[in-house]
């Protein structure tokens, strides 16, 4: 069984929840995580159990980053990813969202990110994309 840490402030909507059973029918078991002042406890705890992130990129930055440096919530998950980067440099982490990401941004390659999906995904299409990444790590 992978184990996938997903943090996304939706995590707990119906709509995730499906998609987790889903994910779990397929082999995947999937932590989730809404609160980005509580990634950094759970991430600590659960490190060594897990295989990949899933890193939602609009959240919003609650009392741990400022409005102004996740430009109003947009790019929370990027200003995130700095930091789980630093202390976490090979774990596998996909990237989603329903914004686009410009070529200009550049987060793919400098954050060793394994993919970015476009929301709404295809559950069956992400846990392929998971299942690669985990093969290559």
């Amino acid at each position: 069984m992978i184990t996938v840490f997903c943090i996304d402030d939706e995590v707990n909507t119906e709509k995730m929840i499906s998609k987790f059973e889903l994910m779990k029918k397929r082999g995947i078991n999937v932590i989730g995580e809404n609160s980005i002042s509580n990634v950094f406890n759970r991430l600590n705890e659960i490190a060594d159990q897990i295989d990949l992130i899933l890193l939602d990129i609009i959240m919003p930055p609650d009392n741990h980053y400022s409005v102004e440096e996740t430009n109003g919530g947009t790019n929370t998950g990027f200003r995130l990813l700095i930091d789980i980067r630093k202390k976490y440099p090979i774990i596998p982490i996909i990237i989603f969202s329903i914004r686009r990401i410009s070529p200009e941004e550049n987060f793919i390659n400098k954050y060793n990110i394994y993919r970015f999906i476009e929301k709404p995904f295809v559950t069956s299409e992400l846990v392929e994309h998971i299942k690669e990444a985990c093969l290559k790590k």
